[in-house]
């Protein structure tokens, strides 16, 4: 009983006295329990201020997770756009490749229509030379190419192959007067199937015939990278002629 009157005594001392308090603390408790106090409110203050910064992390998510949301329906849109523009190119493509060829086709035509009306003038002028040029009569040619066809020296495929030349003339050569029959197959760019045409074609004219053949081919360009072998090869420009 005395000793614990004795403790409420030291207990009430304490409290009057703080400074014999603190001296008990000391006594009492060791240097890491005496700071416990100080540690928990710096952790309550980290904890407030962890707390403050993963609210504003969670508001900073939401916006972000929004706007990714967001850009993933533009980068949607984006795609779906780039997609029909494609399309729309590809089919302008596709128009302006049929354009194109039109065109090409249409010049062809002017060009091959330009030498066939010319062809007199072209071929007085081209290496040993041919005068008396005179395009053939297209149906007269056809009914000997018939008759050819008839007596069994050419088939119907060839003597068709030969009327789709773009030019046949009967011409007189300059260097012996011998008549010749000039077969002309005429491209704004030659090529090589073009001189192969000319070529088989003056062949099959002069088998079915029986006559003396010159296979010609006329373009405004005459590419070095041809092999024309046999055939004549004639540059025609609309303007002059080399």
């Amino acid at each position: 009983m005395t000793m614990a009157m004795n403790a409420h005594d030291m207990i009430t001392a304490m409290r009057a006295d703080p400074a014999l308090a603190e001296e008990m603390r000391a006594v009492v408790l060791d240097e890491e329990l005496r700071s416990l106090p100080e540690i928990v409110r710096n952790l309550a203050v980290q904890v407030a201020a962890n707390t403050k910064a993963i609210a504003e992390l969670t508001v900073q998510v939401a916006a972000n997770t929004k706007a990714i949301a967001e850009l993933t329906v533009q980068v949607a849109a984006n795609t779906k756009a780039i997609a029909e523009l494609v399309e729309v190119t590809k089919l302008h493509g596709m128009r302006l490749d049929r354009i194109d060829g039109r065109i090409s086709n249409l010049m062809g035509w002017r060009y091959e229509e330009q030498v066939d009306k010319q062809l007199r003038a072209i071929m007085g002028r081209v290496g040993p030379g041919f005068r008396r040029v005179a395009p053939s009569d297209r149906n007269e040619f056809a009914d000997r190419m018939d008759e050819a066809v008839e007596a069994g020296r050419v088939s119907a495929d060839e003597a068709g192959a030969v009327l789709e030349a773009n030019s046949v003339a009967t011409a007189q050569a300059k260097d012996d007067g011998r008549e010749v029959y000039l077969v002309v197959e005429s491209s704004i760019t030659v090529a090589q199937d073009d001189v192969e045409r000319a070529r088989t074609r003056a062949a099959i004219i002069a088998q079915a015939l029986d006559v003396d053949t010159k296979a010609v081919v006329v373009g405004s360009i005459l590419p070095d990278g041809v092999d024309y072998g046999g055939v004549l090869p004639v540059r025609f420009t609309g303007k002059h002629i080399a």
